[in-house]
């Protein structure tokens, strides 16, 4: 949008602390948008929560009403319709999965919220089988599945899961303003369905993209990865002395 001379306005909201709203406002800078942050009621939550089950039931879980509470803050703003980034993690290599003696576990921290020990401990229920009806689920649908245990593990990711994050924001932005969504297609889908693991793996190709085409983002830090995709002589500095500091102050 930068290249083209589009006219674009960028927003990042929740609270000014966050990794979002600090490297959103870098890159907004970078590239000479506009750019605002909304901040978010305390009271989202019990706003939001009918109008979220009226819109999607049961079928997503409840954590994007916030989405809801910064699109009404910005209803006012310029502009027609509200372009929401790259969505589907799973096809940059951002959330490849393992299977561990029948079960799945994702690799990525932030999709993994408790181990079966903990589950067993925190929910004071028998879940031995309800794990292992689970288990044998899962199998069943990775056993129809084409390709490699990598492909599958990539499919089934999209098919389980992925699907609905693909969808909600347009969803929710079309609900207030009108949408525009230009980075999903089959095409684009099954391009990066078909490459090999070595150039998804911590999201080597996305990053390899970044430092040939765009390197005034790349020097940007992001909730993507703990480094940017081009440290510099200036990061490393910094880095250097944030590490001596106590880890509060690191960001």
């Amino acid at each position: 949008a930068a290249d083209l001379g589009v006219e674009v306005h960028a927003y990042a909201w929740g609270e000014s602390e966050t990794t979002d709203v600090i490297f959103s406002r870098k890159i907004a800078q970078r590239l000479g948008f506009p750019w605002k942050h909304v901040d978010l009621p305390d009271d989202f939550l019990v706003r939001y929560t009918p109008q979220w089950a009226d819109i999607f039931g049961s079928s997503m879980h409840f954590h994007g009403m916030y989405q809801m509470a910064f699109l009404d803050a910005i209803i006012d703003e310029p502009g027609d319709a509200i372009i929401s980034g790259f969505i589907g993690d799973v096809l940059s290599g951002s959330s490849l999965m393992q299977f561990d003696k029948g079960s799945v576990v994702y690799k990525k921290e932030w999709y993994k919220h408790w181990t079966t020990k903990e589950a067993r401990h925190v929910l004071r229920v028998p879940i031995d089988d309800a794990l292992e009806e689970t288990a044998v689920e899962v199998r069943k649908i990775s056993d129809t599945l084409p390709g490699s245990r990598f492909a599958k593990s990539l499919i089934f990711e999209l098919w389980t899961r992925q699907r609905f994050f693909t969808s909600f924001q347009a969803t929710l932005s079309g609900y207030w303003r009108g949408i525009a969504t230009p980075f999903i297609n089959r095409k684009y889908a099954r391009f990066c369905l078909s490459l090999p693991r070595i150039a998804l793996e911590n999201r080597r190709l996305l990053g390899d993209v970044f430092r040939r085409h765009y390197g005034k983002l790349a020097v940007i830090p992001g909730t993507y990865a703990d480094e940017p995709f081009i440290r510099t002589g200036r990061y490393l500095i910094k880095q250097r002395i944030a590490r001596r500091l106590p880890p509060a102050l690191h960001i």
